[in-house]
This record gives C-alpha cells, structure tokens and sequence, in this order.
C-alpha cells in the first residue's frame, strides 16, 4: 500500500480528483509534519509546516519554493517553465495532454521514458498535472 500525502490550498479538490481516479493500492491523506510518505503533493506556496515530512517523491506544482530542505528523494516538478518535469501539451475543456520531459523511475522501480500523458478529467491544470505525475510515479 503506498500512502499519499497531499499538501495543498485546503479546498479538497485535489484530494477528490486523486479519489476518483482510484489508484490502485493507494491511500490519499492530508501531509502532516513529522509523517513518512511515499508520495508527497505540495501545492501550497509556504513549505515551513513540511519541515519534518520525508517522502521517496514529492510533486511540485507552479509556485512552490522549497525554502527548506526537506527529506524527499526525487523531485517531479509541473507547470510551464523550461525546467518543469511534467508539463501542459495542449490543453481541451475536459482534458488535454501533458508532455513528461525526462527519464523518471516509477515507485515500482520502472523507468518511464519522457512521452504524452492523456489529462482525461476534469479540473484546473495545476490539479490535472499532479493527477497525471502521480498515475506515473504509480505505474
């Protein structure tokens, strides 16, 4: 069972999306300090809270700045710069398509060569992107 901490903006959307796609032996929960996780979402811009937080990956949405060094292995990074790991493609009303840039290794010990990701939910992009990067990082 891989655990999911999601640090985000309080709204639940996030935390519903990761819901409804139901990820297969996964359990999605709100990031708390001094916690492990496999996976850790963090959409919120202050990290201060987090410091304690450990995590094998960490997606990060636009906007985050780690401030501190927090104990995560590996880092998948979305929005739209050039330095983004997971970016928008083309972008429809109910979906669109993300473009992963670089070589990663799944939980599972996979390797995901950079390709096209299919954004087939509703959502805002921000939320879309962290869908997407957590169905790669748990293929």
């Amino acid at each position: 069972m891989k655990t999911i901490g999601i640090y985000d903006t309080g709204d639940g959307i996030l935390t519903e999306l990761i819901k409804e796609i139901k990820l297969k032996d996964c359990i999605a929960e709100k990031a708390l300090s001094s916690k492990e996780y496999d996976v850790l979402v963090i959409k919120r811009r202050d990290t201060d809270e987090l410091c304690n937080v450990k995590a094998e990956y960490a997606v990060l949405l636009p906007d985050v700045s780690l401030k501190k060094p927090l104990g995560i292995k590996y880092a998948i990074s979305c929005g739209t710069g050039e330095t983004d790991t997971l970016t928008p493609s083309s972008l429809l009303s109910r979906g669109g398509v993300a473009s992963l840039r670089r070589t990663i290794k799944t939980a599972y010990g996979k390797t995901v060569e950079p390709c096209e990701i299919e954004l087939g939910f509703k959502g805002e992009l921000d939320d879309k992107l962290a869908v997407a990067a957590l169905k790669l990082i748990l293929s």
